[in-house]
C-alpha cells in the first residue's frame, strides 16, 4: 500500500441544476430569396431527372412496391428535430443525419468572420414518386409570400432557408473512401476470382420492413452469382449488415453508370472491404534469446483485462500461466506459432509493461479472445486479420458478449471482466467525421457492461517527405530544430491522410496514441534518422484527431518507441522495420523456444502500457480496504479511466514546438490537441500522493437536470501567499449513444466552480487545452495554475460542481414524445491539489485529516 494514497471525497451534497448557454456560433449569412430560388430550383430539376432514370433501370421491385431513392440535403446550419418534419409527410422516411464542417463561401458565412467554417449537416430521406411531388409542393410555399406550411411542417422553411445542396445518394456514395476500390485491385493483382464484402444496409427500425430489404436484395443479386453468407442486425446501433461475396469482374462495372442493379439499390448505405482489421508479419530480423527468470503467478482474482487480439504464444517464459484463451471460433488452428506476433506482443506488454523496465507482473490472468487468425501470402510471409467469412461488428458484439454476458445455453466467460484491450483498428476507416458501426457498437457495449474499451489510435507507415523549402536536405537533417519543425509540419498537411481509425473514434473508449518514448539508451542510429529527441511529442507513425464533433482525440499519449526513419532519397523518408532491433518497446516474440524478445514501435503497444497501468490501478484499489470497499467493482472502469486521463499533460515545449511549426492557425490550443490529445500520461502521478501533492476520488450517478457539489478543504498556509500552485480536475463517464441522432451523446456531464471558485480562491486560471473542446467528449480535463497571491478565510473549501444534462435525446418518431431516459449515470471525478515545495504546509496530511473529520454520505 502507499504511504501516501489516495483520499477519497468524505461527501457530496445535491444542488440546483443549471442549463449551460450556447449557441449555434454567430450570424449566419445566407443568399437572399431570388438566388436561393433559383440555385434550388435547378437542383429539383436534377432529382426529378435522376428519379426518373432510377425508375426506368431498377423498374418495380420485388415486394411490389413503387420505386424509391434516398435524398441528401445538404444544409449549411442545423434544422433542430428536422426528422419531425420528414415524419409528417407519409411517403418520406427518416434515415439519419450526420454533420460536416465546410468553408465559408459567398453565399453562407457568418458576418461577423467570413472566413470562419460552418457546421453544416447532411440528412438523409427515402422518398418515391409521391413524396418527390409533396417535396416540390412544400418548396412552392416557400417561393410564394402568400402562403403558410401548415402546421408541423414549419422546419422545411428553415431547411429551404440553409439548404445547400439536394441529390441522390449515388453508387459513388456507396463506395468513395470506403477502401473497396483499393481492395477490389489488390485482388485483382491477385488473380482472386471472386471478392468478399460488407454491405451496409440503412437501418429500417421495422423488422418486416428489413426483411422485405433482404429480400428486394436477392431480387436483385440472383443474375450475378452474388451470396448473401451472413447477416448482422443491431438495433441498439441502428446498424444492419450482410457479408456477401461476389464475382470480381462484377466491380469492373462499379459507377455511377453501372447497369447492375444491385449497386443501384436505395437500400444500401456503403459498400467495405471485410478483413479490415490487418496486421503484417515482419520477419526481417530474428528474435533476442531471454534468460531473464519470470516469478509464478498467485492468482487473487478472476481476471480483469481482456485481449481482444490475435493469437498467443501461451507457453512463453512470459506468459506461461498467465492467460487465459477463450477461442470459441477455433482460430488457433492452422495459426502457426512463429507467426503469433502481435498478440504474444500485446499479452508480454499488458501483463508485465516494458520488459526493460523490469517491473512486477499483474498478479491477475489475462483473458485473451482471439478475433484474427494467420493468412499467409507465400511460405515465409503473411498477415494477421479478421477473417473474410466474419462481419467485424458481429464478431467483437459476440466477443465481448460472451465474455461479460453469456447467454442462455452458456455462461459469460469472464463477467469480472472491467477493461478490454483493442491494439488493432481498421486501416480502411480513417475518421472522416461520423462514427463508423465498429466504434458506435464499443459506445453501446461501454455502458451497457460498465467496462473500459481501451482503444489504440492506428498508425500510419507512409513514407514522409520534407518540404525543402529554399534549402537542401542534408542542412535539415543536419539541424536538429529544423527537422523537428519540417516534421511535424509534414504531419499536419497529411492530417486528412493520418487521422485516427475506427473505431478510435469511440466517445467511451479511452483512445490511446503513441508519444515518442521508450528507455533504450546508446541507441548507435548506423544512418537511421531519429526526426525529434522530444518523448512528450506524438510519434511521427501514431494517427492524429480531432475526434468526434471536434472532442479530442486521441484522448491521451503513452509510450510507444521511437520509430526511426531511413533517407530514400529527393527528401523523402521510410520507416524502418517494426519488429526488430532496439529501439522500441521490449516485449515477447515468437522464437525456436520459448523465451524470444523483440522492440516494438507504435499505438498498438502504447495502448497494452495504457492496459496495464488499468491492472496496476485494481490491484492498487485491492490493496487498500477503503479503495476496495468503494472502487473495484461498479465503479472501477470509470474510475480507472479518469485516473489515466488525470495524469496527462502538455508543457510549454511541446507546445511551443507543434504551434511554431505551423504557421497561420488561429485556434492553437486546438491545434496541439490534434497532435497530442490531453498529453502524455505519467504514471508515477497516479497511484501515490506527495506532501506537496493530493489526490481526491469522487463518483456517482447522476441523472438528467441534476448536479452534485464536492468540497475540496484548501489548506490554510496558501492563504495570501504568491507560490505557485495547480489544480487538475477530471471527470468521466460512459455515456448511452443515440444513433439516429447528430449529437449522438445522450447524455452530457460537465464540471464548473460555483461562484467562480477557482478565481475567488486560488487564483488560478486554465492552462493549455481549448474551453470549449473538453467538454465535446466524455471527458473533461482541465489543469488550472496560478502564483498570485490570494487571500481567503480560514477553513475554506473550493466548491467543485458536477451537472449533467440530457444532449441526444431519443424521440418517438410517430408521437415525437420525449422518452425521458431516467436512467443515471456513472461518473468519477478527480481532483488534484499541487503546491510548490517550497511551501512550508503538508498539504496531503491537511486535507486528509479534514476529510476524515467529515462523515462520508452513502453514494
Amino acid at each position: 500500500m502507499a504511504e501516501k494514497p489516495l483520499l477519497l471525497f468524505p461527501s457530496r451534497s445535491r444542488i440546483s441544476y443549471e442549463a449551460p448557454s450556447g449557441g449555434f456560433g454567430g450570424d449566419l449569412r445566407t443568399p437572399n430569396r431570388i438566388a436561393q430560388s433559383g440555385r434550388i430550383n435547378a437542383m429539383f430539376k436534377k432529382v426529378s431527372e435522376a428519379f426518373e432514370e432510377h425508375k426506368a433501370v431498377v423498374n418495380a421491385t420485388a415486394d411490389g412496391l413503387a420505386p424509391e431513392m434516398v435524398l441528401v440535403f445538404e444544409t449549411r446550419g442545423p434544422v433542430h428535430d428536422f426528422f419531425k418534419a420528414v415524419a409528417k409527410i407519409p411517403e418520406l422516411k427518416w434515415l439519419g443525419e450526420y454533420e460536416e464542417e465546410f468553408p465559408a463561401t459567398e453565399e453562407f458565412r457568418f458576418e461577423d468572420d467570413p472566413t470562419k467554417p460552418i457546421s453544416g449537416k447532411f440528412y438523409f430521406v427515402l422518398a418515391n414518386n409521391a413524396s418527390i411531388r409533396e417535396l416540390r409542393s412544400l418548396w412552392g410555399i416557400w417561393k410564394s409570400k402568400k402562403q403558410r406550411f401548415k402546421q408541423g411542417l414549419n422546419k422545411w422553411k428553415h431547411l429551404f432557408d440553409l439548404l445547400y445542396d439536394i441529390r441522390p445518394w449515388g453508387v459513388k456514395d456507396r463506395i468513395e473512401e470506403t477502401g473497396i476500390l483499393i481492395d477490389w485491385q489488390y485482388r485483382m493483382q491477385q488473380n482472386q476470382e471472386f471478392i468478399p464484402f460488407e454491405v451496409e444496409l440503412w437501418y429500417r427500425k421495422s423488422p418486416n420492413q428489413r426483411i422485405i430489404n433482404r429480400q428486394r436484395l436477392l431480387s436483385l443479386i440472383n443474375d450475378y452469382s452474388i451470396e448473401i453468407l451472413k447477416e448482422c442486425v443491431i438495433p441498439e446501433i441502428a446498424y444492419h449488415g450482410l457479408l456477401m461475396k461476389a464475382p470480381i469482374k462484377i466491380f469492373d462495372a462499379l459507377n455511377d453508370n453501372t447497369e447492375i442493379k444491385f449497386f443501384q439499390s436505395s437500400d444500401i448505405m456503403q459498400i467495405r472491404p471485410v478483413g479490415q482489421a490487418i496486421l503484417e508479419i515482419d520477419n526481417s530480423t530474428a528474435p533476442e534469446i531471454t534468460e531473464e527468470v519470470i516469478p509464478e503467478l498467485h492468482e487473487y482474482s478472476s481476471p480483469v483485462i481482456a485481449l481482444l487480439d490475435g493469437m498467443p504464444i501461451q507457453n512463453h517464459v512470459y506468459l506461461a500461466n498467465r492467460l487465459t484463451i477463450h477461442d470459441p471460433d477455433g482460430f488457433e488452428e492452422n495459426y502457426p506459432a512463429s507467426k503469433r506476433i502481435h498478440c504474444t506482443g500485446m499479452a508480454s506488454i499488458i501483463i508485465h509493461g516494458d520488459l526493460n523496465n523490469h517491473n512486477a507482473p499483474l498478479k491477475t490472468k489475462l483473458l485473451v479472445r482471439p478475433v484474427m487468425r494467420y493468412h499467409p501470402f507465400d511460405a515465409n510471409n503473411g498477415e494477421e486479420y479478421i477473417p473474410e467469412n466474419y462481419l467485424l461488428v458481429d464478431l467483437i458484439h459476440r466477443a465481448v458478449k460472451e465474455i461479460l454476458e453469456g447467454s442462455a445455453a452458456s455462461p459469460a466467460i469472464a463477467p469480472t471482466v472491467k477493461i478490454v484491450n483493442l491494439s488493432i483498428g481498421d486501416k480502411y476507416r480513417v475518421f472522416a467525421n461520423h462514427i463508423s458501426p465498429w466504434a458506435k457498437l464499443i459506445d453501446w457495449l461501454s455502458e451497457k457492461y460498465n467496462a473500459l474499451f481501451i482503444v489504440s489510435a492506428g498508425n500510419a507507415s507512409d513514407e514522409i517527405t520534407l518540404n525543402t523549402g529554399d534549402g537542401n536536405f542534408d542542412q535539415i537533417l543536419s539541424n536538429s530544430d529544423n527537422l523537428l519543425k519540417s516534421s511535424i509540419n509534414y504531419l499536419f498537411l497529411k492530417n486528412r491522410f493520418r487521422k485516427i481509425l475506427s473505431p478510435a473514434e469511440a466517445i467511451n473508449a479511452l483512445t490511446v496514441g503513441a508519444s515518442h518514448e521508450d528507455i533504450e539508451s546508446d541507441i548507435k542510429l548506423n544512418n537511421r534518422i531519429n526526426l525529434y529527441t522530444n518523448p512528450d511529442l506524438l510519434s511521427p507513425i501514431s494517427r492524429m484527431g480531432l475526434g468526434f464533433r471536434k472532442s479530442i482525440k486521441p484522448d491521451i499519449l503513452a509510450k510507444g518507441g521511437r520509430m526511426l526513419f531511413r533517407n530514400v532519397g529527393h527528401g523523402t523518408l521510410r520507416t524502418t522495420d517494426y519488429l526488430s532491433v532496439p529501439p522500441g518497446i521490449k516485449v515477447a516474440a515468437p522464437a525456436d523456444g520459448l523465451n524470444g524478445i523483440r522492440y516494438t514501435k507504435g499505438t498498438s503497444n502504447a495502448t497494452a502500457i495504457v492496459s496495464n497501468l488499468a491492472g496496476k490501478i485494481f490491484e492498487t484499489f485491492l490493496d487498500d480496504e477503503a479503495l476496495k470497499q468503494n472502487l473495484s467493482t461498479t465503479f472501477f472502469a470509470i474510475v480507472a479511466k479518469a485516473l489515466i486521463v488525470h495524469s496527462a499533460s502538455w508543457n510549454e515545449n511541446v507546445f511551443n514546438s507543434i504551434a511554431s511549426s505551423i504557421p497561420n492557425i488561429t485556434n492553437k490550443k486546438e491545434l496541439v490537441s490534434r497532435f497530442i490529445g490531453y498529453g502524455k500520461i505519467h504514471p508515477e502521478r497516479i497511484l501515490e500522493c506527495t506532501d506537496k501533492r493530493v489526490t481526491l476520488i469522487g463518483y456517482g450517478s447522476l441523472k438528467p437536470e441534476e448536479a452534485f457539489l464536492y468540497e475540496l478543504p484548501l489548506p490554510d498556509g496558501l492563504s495570501g501567499v504568491a507560490n505557485w500552485r495547480k489544480l487538475i480536475v477530471t471527470l468521466a463517464w460512459f455515456s448511452p449513444v443515440n444513433s439516429e441522432n447528430q449529437l449522438y451523446r445522450t447524455h452530457k456531464l460537465w464540471f464548473d466552480f460555483p461562484g467562480n471558485d477557482i478565481d475567488t480562491k486560488l487564483k488560478a486560471k486554465r492552462a493549455f487545452y481549448d474551453d470549449d473542446a473538453v467538454r465535446r467528449g466524455t471527458v473533461q480535463h482541465e489543469i488550472f495554475e496560478s502564483n498570485k497571491v490570494q487571500a481567503f478565510a480560514e477553513n475554506s473549501k473550493l466548491n467543485i460542481k458536477v451537472n449533467c444534462k440530457t444532449d441526444a435525446v431519443k424521440y418517438d418518431p410517430i408521437s415525437f414524445s420525449k422518452n425521458k431516459n431516467v436512467k443515471a449515470i456513472n461518473y468519477a471525478l478527480i481532483v488534484t491539489l499541487e503546491v510548490d515545495p517550497m511551501i512550508q504546509t503538508d498539504v496531503y496530511n491537511y486535507i486528509s485529516l479534514r476529510v476524515k473529520q467529515q462523515i462520508r454520505q452513502p453514494l
